[in-house]
């Protein structure tokens, strides 16, 4: 089963069954494990993000913050 058709089974089953954060966090294992899934875990290892999703919060950061951190 693919990535996608198994995240659109989970939609489905969250609309009529509610999941679990442990059942999530088990979904998310799996795919990783299979490399369907590439997450980067945060430092306080409570979440997880895609590398797109690290991107988009760098590129906005940087926007806030008027351009690259000066060292």
């Amino acid at each position: 089963m693919t990535w996608l058709l198994l995240y659109i089974s989970c939609v489905i089953l969250s609309c009529v069954y509610r999941l679990s954060e442990r059942n999530c966090i088990e979904i998310v294992q799996s795919l990783v494990e299979l490399k369907l899934l590439e997450v980067i875990h945060t430092t306080d290892g409570k979440e997880y993000l895609t590398p797109a999703e690290l991107g988009k919060e760098i590129r906005e950061e940087l926007t806030v913050r008027g351009g690259p951190v000066e060292s």
